[in-house]
């Protein structure tokens, strides 16, 4: 059956124009005049009918040329009316902004309250069984670290900061 249909692209473009115009005239899709040809697509029709001005059935059924029918009429359907404009809404005010909210600095704790020298803190990589886990300061701003202390036996922490905890074994 292919070998019967001739090519598209081998076909002289003036032999390609009637043959189009043709079926146009009967009615046929892009879709269908792409089946009378061998590698055509919808989409080749569709642009070579575009560049040549050709006109085409649109989706009413009726081409843009006068009396041209697309469809059987047992098919047609009546032009939709046209939409309504919308009616104007009033502005919606504008959402308020986001409010973040300001990022807080503890204040450092006294000396006595954490249980050792505050200028020895360790950071993460250094901790180790026999240290001291407890935290200092805000992990997110420069200073912070762990106490460092030798730990109390069964514990994570020191005496000091076991005491002011309530961690228990």
């Amino acid at each position: 059956m292919h070998d019967l249909l001739p090519d598209w692209r081998e076909m002289p473009e003036a032999d390609r124009e009637a043959r189009v115009r043709e079926l146009i005239l009967e009615g046929k899709s892009a879709s269908i005049i792409a089946r009378h040809f061998r590698c055509c697509t919808r989409n080749s029709v569709i642009g070579f009918c575009t560049r040549r001005e050709i006109p085409m059935a649109n989706k009413s059924g009726w081409s843009k040329a006068a009396g041209v029918k697309g469809r059987e009429a047992s098919s047609y359907r009546a032009p939709m009316k046209p939409k309504a404009k919308p009616r104007a809404q009033p502005p919606k005010p504008p959402k308020p902004a986001k409010i973040k909210a300001p990022a807080f600095e503890t204040a450092p704790l006294p000396e006595e309250e954490l249980g050792n020298d505050v200028g020895h803190l360790i950071g993460i990589m250094d901790l180790t069984k026999d240290t001291c886990r407890w935290p200092h300061g805000d992990p997110r701003l420069p200073g912070f670290g762990y106490c460092g202390a030798q730990v109390q036996a069964d514990s994570p922490y020191c005496p000091e900061h076991t005491r002011q905890g309530t961690w228990k074994p």
